[in-house]
């Protein structure tokens, strides 16, 4: 009896368009109000991710089924085969016993059931194979099914999540100058900071120091670029020797790695000009991203970035200073669970008022904001907003070489106690601070109060400096116009100062404002710990004027040379101490990065737990609200 088979193509098409339904979504962009849509798109996902599981289910039931059916095959193929065994037995035996005596027609006979028993057993094997095959089939397709509606499960497939910061980098070049998360989507690191704090795996996998200058990590095998060029030990050694060759203040850490040794095709060997305890913070910041050999030969990089994450720049449907398109990348090594969306767009509404605009319209997700506009989007119940310490910064001055209008420190410590980075943090929406590193970690001096916002003492000091004129100028962009036009108006309300500020557009400050140009600056400090921020900042071949003085340098030396462990910390914070009082820098303060999203759109915002970055969010936690 031949038995009904099922019809698998039938299912699978069924369970593709249950996947398909899932997952597309309309082209065009949205309406602005698309509230209703919305909520029917959710719950037609909703209803299509059920009937995935039910198709999943079913395809399970019916490969059980199969499965059964093949082992009762191959049971029954082996009965036919012994039969054919005992009647080949019984024609020898007949003939042994005969010894050619037999009639001919029962010779016959016993080959005749000889050859029908043959067939059986061939035929039932046959049936075997086939019901064998058909459960392996039935199998696949419910594994299918399974990950279809897994895949439908994770909601928001096939959307986008549509966000502003305000501007566009000018490039992606390795090494670039400009502190914004843009490269957070396309590009990843050897190792990350968890959520924990600690340092986690992403494109190495494991790691020790064999030595205390060698850092050797083991990288993820089976990595791709968004150019299809393999993940390996030589694009790491191209990536970090580019970053380590741009001449901007975030390539400087890199620049502590005087070697990459490739070992194998997939282990390679940092090696450092000295102990580097700093080195693994490093390998998890903007300055050491790993980018395409590829792209950083054909100088791709500087339109568009490439790298090894789960979002992959479209340069098809980007709009260069307007918007820019990612896209889930199919062969991301992490995979599609890892992320909630498959498009991120990027905007760059420079006006806070339209940015406001085009998220209450829906035209956006989330925005970056300042906080004086909080008080519009608080009486919205369907936004949400954080804020978290995105920006460290403070005057730094640059001409303080012997010769240098800075070069005195009565007169580095006289301009510290003109201006008072209380009253400018509360204009800017920032925090006051002392210092650099805050209590807890290390370079944070214990009992250091700052230069207090004191004129008279000011003046005091600039008379025991014997009264020069110290005529300087700073450099400015939109988004340090404020704090910088500030502080510089209270240095000049002090007798003797006479400092001008010069504003220019964001690509000009990045690079130049604490290029040596200009004799004192305002700008976001990197340097997780005193090592990288002193090498990047302050060491003679680090710092504008090539000078660092006898104690700060011999100071550095000697943490240095201790390498790792509580006694290195110590002799790093002496170095910090020594930065602070010598007022090297001063007027710190530390600002917050404000967002403001729609809760019926989003959810899952939190900040990355990249240290000081601003215009970034954890994108790989980003989930479509429901």
């Amino acid at each position: 009896m031949t038995k009904p088979r099922f019809r698998w193509s039938v299912l699978i098409a069924v369970v593709a368009l249950a996947l398909v339904a899932a997952s597309c979504g309309d082209d065009e962009e949205p309406a602005p109000d698309t509230s209703a849509a919305d909520a029917a798109a959710l719950e037609q996902a909703q209803a299509d991710a059920a009937a995935a599981e039910d198709a999943a289910a079913a395809a399970a039931a019916e490969a059980d089924a199969a499965a059964a059916e093949a082992d009762a095959a191959a049971a029954e193929a082996d009965a036919a085969d012994a039969r054919a065994a005992e009647a080949e037995a019984a024609l020898e035996a007949a003939r042994a016993e005969a010894e050619g005596a037999i009639a001919p027609d029962v010779v016959a006979e016993l080959e005749a059931a000889l050859e029908a028993a043959a067939a059986e057993a061939d035929a039932a094997r046959e049936e075997a194979e086939a019901a064998a095959a058909e459960a392996a089939a039935a199998e696949a397709a419910a594994a299918a099914a399974e990950e279809a509606a897994a895949a439908s499960e994770i909601v928001g497939v096939g959307e986008t999540a549509r966000i502003n910061w305000s501007g566009f980098p000018e490039n992606y070049l390795p090494g670039a100058d400009f502190s914004i998360g843009y490269l957070r989507i396309a590009n990843e690191n050897l190792v990350v900071i968890g959520q924990d704090g600690s340092i986690q795996p992403q494109l190495a996998t494991s790691w020790e120091y064999t030595s205390p200058t060698t850092l050797q990590l083991n990288l993820r095998e089976g990595v791709l670029f968004h150019d299809g060029t393999p993940f390996n030990s030589e694009a790491v050694k191209v990536s970090i020797e580019a970053i380590a060759a741009a001449d901007t203040d975030i390539a400087g850490p890199a620049r502590a790695i005087t070697e990459v040794e490739i070992i194998d095709d997939l282990t390679v060997a940092l090696h450092t000009d000295g102990p580097s305890p700093s080195l693994l913070l490093t390998l998890t910041t903007l300055s050491t991203l790993i980018h395409s050999p590829t792209a950083i030969a054909d100088g791709t990089l500087l339109t568009q970035p490439v790298g090894t994450g789960p979002f992959a720049y479209n340069a098809d449907t980007s709009s260069p200073g307007t918007r820019l398109n990612f896209d889930y990348f199919d062969d991301y090594w992490g995979g599609r669970a890892s992320v909630g969306f498959d498009h991120i767009e990027l905007y760059g509404i420079t006006d806070l008022n339209a940015g406001t605009g085009a998220l209450e319209t829906g035209q956006i997700d989330l925005t970056y904001t300042e906080p004086e506009f909080l008080d519009g989007f608080t009486a919205n119940p369907e936004t949400a907003w954080l804020q978290y310490p995105a920006i460290r910064n403070g005057m730094v001055f640059f001409d303080y070489a012997p010769g240098g209008v800075f070069s005195d420190v009565r007169v580095r410590q006289a301009a510290c106690h003109a201006m008072n980075n209380v009253e400018t943090a509360a204009f800017t929406g920032s925090l006051p601070q002392t210092q650099t590193f805050l209590a807890g970690q290390v370079g944070h001096i214990e009992g250091f109060d700052g230069f207090p916002h004191d004129p008279d003492r000011a003046a005091e000091l600039l008379a025991e400096a014997g009264n020069p004129t110290v005529a300087a100028e700073s450099l400015a962009t939109f988004f340090t116009r404020d704090q910088v036009t500030v502080f510089l108006d209270q240095l000049n309300q002090v007798d003797g100062f006479d400092v001008a500020i010069q504003v220019v557009p964001p690509p000009q400050w990045f690079g130049q404002w604490d290029s040596g140009q200009y004799e004192l600056g305002v700008g976001s400090q990197q340097g997780l710990h005193p090592a990288d921020w002193f090498n990047r900042y302050f060491a003679a071949e680090a710092h504008p004027s090539g000078y660092a003085s006898d104690e700060l340098q011999a100071a550095a030396d000697a943490a240095t040379a201790a390498g790792t462990g509580p006694e290195a910390d110590a002799l790093w914070t002496e170095v910090s101490r020594i930065v602070h009082e010598d007022a090297l820098t001063c007027a710190r303060m530390t600002g917050p990065e404000t967002l403001v999203w729609r809760t019926d759109r989003l959810a899952g915002v939190r900040p990355a737990t990249f240290a000081f970055e601003p215009k970034l969010i954890d994108y790989r936690n980003l989930r479509p609200a429901s």
